[in-house]
C-alpha cells in the first residue's frame, strides 16, 4: 500500500480516505467506498423513488456513488460534494508506534 492520493474510482467496494470538496471549495477527508450499480444493498427503511430496484434480486440498491461510513459500517451516508482524490485507509499503529503527541 501507498500513500498517495489517486483520482478516478477505487477497483473494489473496500473503505478509503476521501477527499471531498464542497461548492465554496473547502477540501475535508472522510472515510468512504464507492458504491457501484446494485453493489450496496438499501436500508428498507430507506427506500425512495432514488432507489435502484433490481427484480431479478427483489432487492433495492443504493444509487451508485461515494457514501461515507464511520463507526457502524451498516450506516452509510450519501457523500454531499465532489470526490477530487482518495487513497487506501492507513494500516492501524501498532502499540510502539504510538507516541504522546509531542
Amino acid at each position: 500500500m501507498t500513500d498517495q492520493w489517486r483520482t478516478g474510482l477505487p477497483d473494489g467496494p473496500d473503505f478509503v480516505l476521501a477527499c471531498v470538496e464542497d461548492d465554496r471549495g473547502r477540501r475535508t477527508v472522510i472515510r468512504a467506498s464507492y458504491a457501484r450499480k446494485y453493489e450496496l444493498v438499501s436500508n428498507p427503511e430507506s427506500v425512495d423513488e432514488n432507489c435502484d430496484y433490481h427484480e431479478e434480486q427483489d432487492e433495492y440498491y443504493v444509487p451508485e456513488g461515494w457514501y461515507e461510513s464511520n463507526e457502524f459500517e451498516e450506516v452509510n451516508w450519501h457523500v454531499e460534494g465532489a470526490v477530487v482524490a482518495w487513497m487506501p485507509l492507513p494500516v492501524p499503529p501498532g502499540e510502539e508506534e504510538l507516541t504522546d503527541g509531542k
